[in-house]
């Protein structure tokens, strides 16, 4: 069996609360994985782990992504016929080298370790009697070293390091995806779409990442009300943020365009669907997600990580074309719009801060530490665009000195003294032809 190794739960499960939690009594967690052996058989061990990090506040998303790393992990013991107590170093090992040879970068094969020796931590405090984990020389099967490591805001953390782990890759240079990309993705939505349905579905779901920066999940926990209410709201949607205590909502300006754009879509493509589907089903009950499957179900996050490979392929885009590229891109325009509202040559570290703060309240990040990286990138697009208005002016400029020769041998004094003028200001004020400024949803034509 060469599928996936986990089956996703229905959108009512829950799980059952804790006893001295009686306003809690049951835990939400809609499509948590559920991990099973090749065979077909369910791996009550692995489950049971995730359901643990479930109970213990990760989120849904989180707990699915250890389940997906822990599948790979669960394939090598079936293909090594082992059982999941049947672990030493030598077994991580080759397992470690199992994934460099199937072409996993050393980051990643380091992060599925992490999942697995997180695993059997827990494992030893659930069956004790196993002495699985250990430090070297304590005589148990796995022996782990914790290392301290100071972290960039002064703090300090421990670090699991165990023999199997490879040495990190080297870090790839991750840019903001392009203007030119995003428009070759929103046309390959009507190569790609089989459906009307679908084909105004991804560019909607395209179209919308690129104009507010949210994250998969932030999408996918939007429902139609969210882009009523924007339209009545100065175009400002409220969107619930991920990987935030509590998922605080926050509000995100959109152009005009894109939330006509969604309301076409709600009111045509997705309400024909819904009726198709009620039609087929009299107990079919719209949920109001604002991006649904074709069975009316929630989407979700790896969907559209799939909606974005389909149309790259499709497309023939060069390069990174994730759905997280498109944040990428929002938050550097973000910063380039504040930079150059400013109006200044040289910006101190506290106005760059003051102006992470305020695009941190439209990504939705809890810290600026990560925000920074994207300074560097505004300042090169701030470069890139200054050598294009240069590049105009010049132009312009040419132009203008060709037309003074064709006035002179004409002998038309008037337009000769207007064109003058115009050399005049051109020369003399450098930003008196400048291009057009990047706002937060430049990329949109038109």
């Amino acid at each position: 069996m060469n599928g996936q190794l986990w089956i996703p739960a229905s959108e009512t499960f829950a799980l059952p609360g804790f006893a001295d939690r009686p306003l809690k009594s049951r835990w939400a967690a809609p499509n948590l994985r559920a991990l099973f052996w090749p065979s077909g058989a369910i791996c009550w061990q692995f489950n049971l782990y995730l359901i643990h990090l479930r109970r213990h506040g990760l989120s849904v998303s989180t707990v699915n992504t250890y389940a997906s790393e822990m599948s790979v992990y669960l394939r090598f013991l079936w293909e090594r016929k082992l059982n999941v107590a049947d672990v030493d170093d030598d077994v991580l090992i080759d397992f470690a080298d199992s994934l460099v040879l199937h072409g996993k970068s050393g980051n990643h094969v380091n992060r599925i370790l992490l999942c697995v020796l997180r695993y059997y931590t827990w494992y030893q405090t659930v069956f004790p009697e196993t002495h699985l984990v250990g430090s070297p020389g304590s005589g148990c099967k796995i022996s782990l070293t914790r290392q301290v490591v100071r972290t960039k805001i002064g703090g300090v953390s421990g670090k699991i390091k165990h023999i199997s782990m490879v040495p990190p890759s080297v870090p790839s240079t991750v840019r903001p995806i392009s203007f030119e990309s995003i428009s070759k993705l929103i046309s390959a939505c009507d190569d790609v779409g089989k459906t009307r349905f679908k084909r105004c579905r991804d560019r909607c779901i395209v179209t919308l990442m690129a104009d507010s920066g949210i994250r998969r999940e932030e999408l996918t926990w939007l429902r139609c009300d969210n882009v009523r209410f924007a339209m009545v709201n100065g175009n400002k949607i409220r969107v619930r943020t991920s990987k935030r205590k509590g998922n605080p909502e926050r509000e995100i300006p959109l152009p005009s365009e894109t939330v006509a754009m969604l309301i076409e879509y709600i009111d045509v493509a997705r309400a024909l669907k819904i009726r198709r589907l009620i039609s087929k089903n009299s107990s079919f009950a719209d949920e109001g997600w604002l991006f649904c499957t074709i069975s009316g179900a929630k989407i979700a996050p790896v969907t559209i990580s799939q909606i974005f490979a389909d149309l790259k392929d499709a497309s023939q885009t060069l390069g990174r074309a994730s759905p997280h590229m498109l944040r990428h891109r929002y938050i550097t325009l973000q910063v380039v719009a504040r930079i150059r509202a400013m109006r200044k040559k040289n910006i101190g570290l506290e106005a760059l801060t003051t102006i992470l703060s305020r695009v941190a309240s439209l990504s939705g990040h809890g810290s600026l530490q990560s925000l920074w990286t994207y300074v560097d990138w505004a300042f090169d697009e701030l470069d890139s665009s200054s050598k294009r208005s240069e590049i105009e002016k010049n132009s312009i400029l040419d132009l203008v000195r060709l037309l003074i020769v064709e006035s002179k041998n004409e002998g038309s004094k008037k337009l000769l003294g207007g064109l003058e003028q115009l050399e005049h200001a051109l020369l003399k004020n450098q930003e008196a032809i400048a291009s057009a400024t990047v706002l937060s949803h430049s990329f949109r034509k038109g």
